[in-house]
């Protein structure tokens, strides 16, 4: 009787194969049949099957992980290709921000230095009335009421960043004027009395308060802040609405000011009173009106709507007054 077991079947496999795992069988079933080989040859089947099985599944495997491998590969190769890629825009970006650290070094100012300028330096550094006639001729009153002239000017302009562009003089002005510090006691410090006088002076020799409606808007502000002298809400809701979107909150807001403009505000702003210009109706009251309630909205946010008043007052009663000295001399 032939003696097969386990590590005879493993020893062929290693050294012959599937093949040999067959001649086995036909040796074995060559052998005597009785019972006990029968069991025997049941046993050695099985294990070869088991074996069979084991190899076959190993191949699947391996080519299982080879397919893994390849994509793996595929992967780093992208990776590297990007990190490529990101190694590029990085030095590109790099050179970029060197490029705009040096304009900005050359050309802009940083609005902390503007907002000194104006807080320290701004009567002593500049020709306060040469600032301030060219803050006036941006207007263009002679040609715009007073409505367009502040829609239309550069000098109100806003500007964002912390840098603010200065190629010439123009521009520093516009950067001066927009980083103006709007606290009461700035203000107070920057318009002194020889600044009043030159603003009073520009409009001393013409017409151009009234013509232009800009006495019309002062007496209609002056006005509007008296009615609202003890409204807490209206402003602050006004604000609000604009400040969060100015276009999708327009609608709100002049509902707003529609409930809230009086007979007397409205008659001051209207078609008869407001100009003598022929402004194509570019101009009209509820855009007039706006105007109004925004502007002590922003006003009313910054803190500074008393100051403001104060000095609108002070200088509507000089320029009315030197303009009436004027016609009755």
């Amino acid at each position: 009787m032939v003696e097969i077991n386990a590590k005879t079947i493993s020893t062929i496999l290693w050294y012959g194969g599937i093949k040999q795992i067959k001649n086995i069988l036909l040796i074995v079933q060559g052998l005597e049949s009785t019972t006990k080989h029968d069991n025997y040859m049941k046993r050695i089947l099985f294990i070869a099957l088991v074996l069979i099985t084991s190899c076959a599944s190993n191949e699947e495997k391996i080519a299982e992980l080879k397919e893994k491998v390849v994509l793996v590969e595929t992967k780093l190769d992208i990776q590297r290709i990007e990190n490529e890629n990101l190694k590029t825009h990085r030095t590109k970006l790099l050179n970029r921000m060197d490029s705009v650290s040096k304009t900005v070094d050359e050309h802009y100012l940083p609005k902390e230095y503007l907002s000194l300028v104006t807080k320290r330096a701004f009567h002593y550094i500049f020709d306060k009335k040469k600032v301030i006639k060219m803050f006036f001729d941006d207007f263009n009153l002679k040609e715009y009421d007073v409505e367009r002239g502040i829609a239309n000017s550069y000098y109100l302009s806003p500007y964002a960043g912390d840098y603010e562009k200065v190629d010439s003089e123009y521009d520093l002005f516009h950067s001066i004027f927009a980083s103006v510090d709007r606290s009461p006691e700035a203000l107070q410090r920057l318009f002194t009395e020889e600044v009043k006088q030159i603003i009073y002076a520009l409009f001393e020799s013409n017409d151009l308060y009234e013509d232009t409606g800009a006495e019309a808007m002062v007496e209609a502000l002056l006005l509007a802040y008296e009615e609202l002298a003890d409204d807490y809400e209206t402003l602050p809701q006004i604000y609000d609405l604009a400040a969060k979107d100015y276009l999708s909150g327009y609608d709100e807001i002049n509902e707003i000011i529609a409930y809230t403009a009086t007979d007397e505000v409205r008659e001051i702003l209207s078609d008869e009173n407001y100009t003598n210009y022929d402004n194509d109706v570019w101009s009209e009251i509820d855009s007039r009106l706006f105007l109004v309630y925004t502007f002590w909205a922003r006003r009313y946010h910054e803190e500074n709507q008393a100051v403001v008043y104060s000095l609108l007052k002070e200088f509507h009663r000089n320029v009315t007054k030197k303009k009436a000295s004027r016609r009755g001399s």
